[in-house]
Order: C-alpha cells, then structure tokens, then sequence
C-alpha cells in the first residue's frame, strides 16, 4: 500500500516491522511443528524479498552514491539471503515446487541488484575518471567482473525456470518468471554494452555485439510478456511486463543505430503505460509513464539531428511536448513526496526540455 501511495521509505519501515513480527510469532510455534515453522520461515524470507526489492528503489533515488552503495549493499545481502534458504529448502525437498520457484524468483532479483550495483559503479567511474584515472579503471574492472556474475546467476535463474515450465506448461506464474530470468540475462549483457561502449567506443566491434545478443534477449522476453498480456488482458503485471520489455527492445535498436525500428516499440510501450495510469492512476503508474515519454521523446531528439529542416523542427516540437508531459507527471510525484528533490529524474528532464527548447529556438534562426 505504501509502494503506490506514500512512497518507498514508509514501505522499507513497514516491511521491516513485518519482518520482526513474523520472526516474534514464529518463535512462539511449538518445536514439533514442522509444517507451521517452515510456513513462517517462508514468510519472513518473502518479505526480507520484499524489502530488497524496496532498497533497489530507493537506491535509484538516492542523493549521493554512496547513500546508493549502501543500499544496493543491503538489498544484495537481503537477496543472497533469500536465494540461500530456498536452495536449502530444495536439498531437503526435490520435489517442492513451491522452493523451486521461490529459488527462481531470489536469484533473479540477485541478478537485478548485482546489475544495479554494477551500473552503479560504472556510472560513479565516468565521473572519475578525469579527476582520478587509476581509481576509474579499478572500477570499471570491478563492474565488469560484477556483471560476468549476473549474467552466470541469471542464466541459473532461467534454468531453473525452463525447467519448472517445461514440468508444468500450464502454470502461467513459472511462465512469467522464465520471461523475468530472460529479461534479466539481457539487463546483465546490455549494461556490459555500456561499458564496453564507454571503454572500447560505441562502435566497436565489441560493443556492437553485445548490444544485438541484449535485442535477442528482450526480443525473447517481449514475445513471452507479448503472449502473457493477451491471455489476461485484465493482468496488469502482465501489462507492465509488456511495456516493460518493448521499451528494453526500443533502448537496444537506438544502440544499434536502427532508430526508425525503434520508434513503433517505444510508441507501444507508451500506449500500455498511459492505459495504465489512466485506469489505475497510481504512482507506480504515473512514473511508468513519465519514463516512457521521456524515452520517446528522446528518439525524437536523436532522429532530429538526422533529419531535414522542415522534419527537424516537427520532431523536436513533438520532443518538447513529450518532455513536458512526462515532467508534469514527475513533478507531480515530487509534490507528493514519492520523489525526493535531488532526484536524477527530474533534473535530466528539466535539463533535457531546455536543451529541446535551445534546439528549436536555432532552427527558427536558420534561413
């Protein structure tokens, strides 16, 4: 409840709570009961899930990147936590379903905390790297070790999954979990991109190879989320699912420099995100938008600088009227203290609407 209303630090408090609280009442059930034990270890595992789940967000918040660091740490220890007890489960119990895809889903959100840990330090890095050149290179190393361990924990996570579908095709959640690993694999692969393009450039051969094995993975990812969507229209994880990969798509064919094959998966991941938010105006949805218009709004940018005259000024008026939809919904998540007023988000979107604006004001001065 807090996640969609207040925000994620009430939610981290709650969570917390919840975990005390479950540790409290399994403490009280007697040493013979098996079943009720391992119910209520399951339940604070699940909700120490939960609570990684919540670091990682606010950690995309956070002021500085040290305040980022520790709580990327905290949400990886949480995961790790999580993967090795459901691993345990699994020893004792083959058979137990229930361990398998729990086990499925703490190592995919292993992977989504190494990756943003990574992503993190290779962000951090390039900031560096002028002032301190040595201490950059150390950590572009350590990113990309990072990134070689999500992608080998994303790639047991969609085993795992591959697995528990091909044993229970009809199962729609073991369904939506290989997509999750799937997606995962091409996070860990697309952020190695970055930083291949960063250290080797954006058109080496390299780079350019890692960015096609990452439009794989999301095509793969979009075609599952795709045929997820449609069998429950009503879903709207599924939805979101969907939106989700289109954009990863979108993001993948801009690196490629396929830009006009990008634009009908942008456009379609912003139709599912403004359906969203019109239906269920929440604020998980209402950032879901304003990212989705930011994002088409900066492939009108970049086909701008491609374009004639005449077409320029149109795509950067379209540009402009994006950023400005999606910024409104940004400050409206400031106001409403979801968003904090250092946040990334809100100064790239004010910064790149005046560069938009500075843009079409240099056309008007051409003949």
């Amino acid at each position: 409840v807090h996640r969609k209303s207040r925000g994620y630090a009430p939610a981290l408090a709650d969570l917390q709570e919840a975990e005390s609280l479950f540790a409290r009442s399994a403490a009280l059930i007697p040493s013979g009961d098996a079943a009720a034990l391992r119910a209520a270890s399951d339940r604070v595992t699940d909700v120490k899930m939960e609570q990684a789940d919540v670091l990682r967000r606010l950690a995309q918040d956070a002021a500085s990147f040290s305040e980022a660091m520790a709580f990327m740490d905290r949400a990886r220890a949480l995961s790790e936590g999580a993967r090795d007890y459901w691993e345990g489960r699994l020893r004792s119990e083959p058979s137990d379903s229930v361990a398998a895809n729990r086990l499925g889903q703490a190592t995919s959100e292993s992977t989504k905390g190494e990756v943003s840990l990574a992503a993190a330090r290779i962000e951090a890095a390039k900031e560096l790297e002028k002032a301190d050149p040595s201490t950059a290179s150390a950590a572009f190393e350590q990113s990309r070790v990072q990134l070689e361990s999500a992608r080998s924990v994303a790639a047991q996570a969609r085993a795992t999954f591959e697995s528990l579908v091909r044993d229970n095709p009809a199962h729609g959640r073991f369904a939506r979990d290989l997509m999750l690993a799937i997606h995962n694999q091409g996070e860990a692969v697309m952020w190695t991109a970055f930083l291949e393009s960063h250290v080797r450039g954006p058109g080496a051969p390299e780079t350019l190879n890692l960015h096609a094995s990452a439009l794989g993975l999301f095509e793969e990812a979009q075609g599952m989320a795709q045929r997820l969507a449609e069998a429950d229209e009503a879903n709207v994880a599924a939805q979101r699912d969907l939106a989700m990969c289109l954009n990863k798509v979108g993001n993948q064919l801009t690196n490629l420099g396929r830009m006009s094959e990008a634009a009908p998966a942008f456009d379609r991941s912003l139709d599912v995100r403004r359906t969203l938010w019109l239906s269920d105006p929440t604020q998980i949805h209402r950032r879901d938008l304003a990212q989705a218009l930011l994002k088409r709004a900066q492939l009108d940018q970049r086909l701008a600088l491609r374009a004639g005259f005449d077409e320029k000024r149109s795509l950067l008026a379209s540009a402009r009227s994006l950023i400005e939809e999606g910024l409104a919904h940004l400050e409206a998540l400031q106001s409403d203290g979801a968003l904090s007023d250092t946040s990334e988000d809100l100064r790239r979107a004010r910064e790149t609407l005046q560069a938009t604006i500075d843009m079409l004001g240099n056309t008007d001065d051409q003949p």
